[in-house]
């Protein structure tokens, strides 16, 4: 008996059927990976802009919610640096959350936001062209509200 070169009619079904599946499968993943848009991540960019807000090292401590620059009210945030003095803003405008430097120059958090708030307590409302809501209180030292503590107390300033 002699023996047969070649591969038998099952094997090569068997081989050609694996073959389109695993193109099939790669060829779909390809497709949904090139028809899903960019998708911008909200929520990341949202507690990223509170880390760095917050960041200890920055030094940032509030110094009054700004009605300047012909922002709305509760539209922007002045900030200050303990260390340095110099004067930031943190601002609302064109869809867009940005920190400012009063010096020049700017960082920008957040695109795609539809709505930007600053409660007189540092609540932070956000609200973007998606509809996604977000609520943070900002933890940073609040200087506008510092009482001067070489007041006497029998000043009429203060109650008793």
């Amino acid at each position: 008996m002699r023996k047969r070169r070649g591969f038998t009619l099952i094997e090569v079904v068997l081989a050609l059927g694996i073959v389109m599946f695993v193109s099939a499968t790669l060829y779909q993943g390809q497709r949904n990976l090139l028809r899903r848009p960019q998708v911008d991540l909200p929520t990341v960019d949202w507690y990223l802009m509170l880390h760095e807000l917050e960041n200890p090292d920055h030094h940032f401590a509030v110094n009054r919610i700004s009605q300047n620059g012909g922002l709305e009210p509760g539209r922007s945030l002045r900030l200050i640096n303990t260390e340095t003095k110099k004067q930031y803003q943190l601002e609302f405008e064109n869809h867009r959350i940005y920190l400012h430097h009063l010096g020049g120059g700017d960082i920008y958090f957040m695109t795609g936001v539809r709505q930007f708030h600053i409660e007189p307590n540092l609540m932070l409302t956000m609200t973007t062209l998606r509809g996604a809501r977000f609520h943070a209180r900002l933890l940073l030292p609040d200087l506008r509200e510092q009482t001067n503590e070489k007041t006497p107390r029998d000043h009429p300033t203060v109650s008793h």
